[in-house]
C-alpha cells in the first residue's frame, strides 16, 4: 500500500506542475488503451465496457490518459461486488462544449458527498473493503482544470456513479 500511495503522490505532484503539451488526440483510441490496460483479459471478469463516439480533442496525452486510466480504475473497483458490472463512456456537445463521461453501475456514493470526492485523500469506503489511496480524482481534478475545464461528480447509493468532465477551449 505504501508503494501505491508514493506513486499516486509522485503522479500528482509531477503531474500538476508540468508544462501541457498539447496536441491532437483520438479519444476513442485513448479509452481503449486504457480499457485493454485495466482488463487485459475480459474473460477474468464479467464487465461490459460500452465505449461510445468520443470526439478528437486538443490534451495533453499524457494528462488524459490519467484521467481515464483514474476514472475508469474507480468504475471498475466499485462495480466490483455487483452481478453484471457495467461502464459507459461517452461524450455529449453542451452549447458547444464537449462533456466526456464516464458512468458505472456500481455502489455509488450519498449524493452529499459528492463535493468532497475530489479532495486529497479522500475516500468515503473502508480501505480494507475497497483499495486506493484518495489521489486519483484529485489528480483528475488538476489535470481537467489545467486544461481549462472542470469536473464533478453526480451519483446515489448502490445505483452507480457518473464523472462528466470538460478539456477546456
Amino acid at each position: 500500500m505504501a508503494g501505491c500511495f508514493l506513486e499516486g503522490l509522485s503522479s500528482l505532484t509531477r503531474l500538476s506542475h508540468r508544462p501541457l503539451a498539447r496536441e491532437e488526440i483520438d479519444t476513442g483510441a485513448l479509452v481503449r488503451g486504457v480499457a485493454n490496460e485495466l482488463l487485459p483479459d475480459p474473460a477474468m471478469r464479467r464487465v461490459e465496457l460500452v465505449i461510445g463516439p468520443l470526439p478528437a480533442c486538443r490534451a495533453d496525452a499524457e494528462m488524459l490518459r490519467h484521467v481515464y486510466l483514474n476514472v475508469l480504475s474507480n468504475a471498475l473497483k466499485f462495480t466490483r461486488t455487483g452481478d453484471q458490472a457495467r461502464t459507459t463512456v461517452g461524450a455529449t456537445d453542451e452549447g458547444g462544449e464537449t462533456v466526456y463521461s464516464v458512468t458505472d453501475n456500481g455502489i455509488g456514493f450519498p449524493s452529499e458527498d459528492a463535493g468532497q470526492l475530489f479532495d486529497d485523500f479522500a475516500r468515503l469506503h473502508d480501505e480494507r473493503e475497497y483499495e486506493g489511496t484518495g489521489i486519483g480524482l484529485a489528480l483528475v481534478r488538476r489535470i481537467v482544470e489545467r486544461h481549462g475545464g472542470c469536473v464533478r461528480t453526480e451519483g446515489e447509493v448502490d445505483r452507480g456513479m457518473t464523472v462528466p468532465f470538460t478539456l477546456g477551449p
